[in-house]
């Protein structure tokens, strides 16, 4: 079993290294904006603001651009609590400079092709810690969250609330 886990380990590293040494020209947006997140958390310092200026360079459009960050942070193929701080810096730096955080995390969670392969736990955190520091209007969360009928199709939210 040990000698499994290491070949599997070996064979990650080498792709990783293969990955980062050759850039493909014609990745995604989101592709690349993965790989810098994946670089920039990688223990190294790094600057909010030089992350934030280059993630809107490859995604100008903020919807999209928010939506990659989530799916970044929320992927299950990642591991690290990190990623869930790391998104929540950009997108609370997107709203000061304007970008409408609300509604590109209403059109993430209205899209659900992200549910097979990211943790909805991760977002409830971000959407949480944005709603703790004003980043995000839980008032307005909640209306849209009724008026979409989730609090009723949603087992795990309703099991929370008879629990206490």
């Amino acid at each position: 079993m040990t000698r499994a886990i290491e070949r599997l380990q070996q064979r990650n590293r080498r792709l990783l290294h293969a990955a980062k040494s050759h850039p493909s020209t014609t990745q995604s947006p989101a592709g690349r904006i993965f790989l810098l997140l994946d670089t920039a958390s990688s223990n190294r310092p790094y600057h909010i603001e030089d992350l934030s200026y280059g993630c809107m360079e490859m995604i100008p459009d903020p919807t999209l651009l928010i939506a990659a960050i989530l799916q970044w942070a929320c992927s299950c193929y990642r591991e690290g609590v990190h990623r869930t701080y790391l998104a929540i810096r950009l997108l609370r730096k997107w709203n000061h400079l304007g970008a409408d955080v609300y509604d590109g995390i209403l059109s993430y969670l209205r899209d659900l092709h992200w549910v097979g392969t990211g943790d909805p736990s991760i977002i409830f955190r971000i959407v949480a810690e944005l709603v703790r520091s004003k980043t995000f209007a839980a008032g307005r969360y909640l209306q849209w969250l009724i008026a979409t009928g989730s609090l009723q199709s949603n087992a795990d939210l309703v099991s929370v609330s008879t629990v206490t």
